[in-house]
């Protein structure tokens, strides 16, 4: 029996040309939003996050895994393009 083939009824979405971290967050002078707008508040506690700290704050993470995890800890070398997996294992 030859596989059947699905097609959605709505027209092709268009798709960015670019990663989704650009897509979500691009850069200071491309963003359209404000750096001082929240992006995450905290409901429990009221503590907000705003663009632009989630800008610095995910640019200082990929810093890190990049160059400090192999230097402190050997670790493997990443490079742009490379894919990781962060996870926390709560018991």
């Amino acid at each position: 029996m030859a596989p059947r083939i699905y097609t959605s009824r709505f027209p092709p979405t268009e798709r960015p040309e670019q990663s989704v971290y650009s897509y979500v967050l691009p850069s200071a002078e491309d963003d359209p939003h404000p750096a001082k707008k929240p992006q995450f508040i905290d409901a429990a506690t009221g503590l907000v996050l705003t663009r632009g700290e989630l800008r610095t704050k995910t640019l200082e993470f990929a810093y890190g895994l990049r160059n400090v995890l192999h230097a402190r800890y050997g670790g493997p070398r990443l490079g742009r393009g490379d894919t990781i997996l962060v996870f926390r294992c709560v018991r």
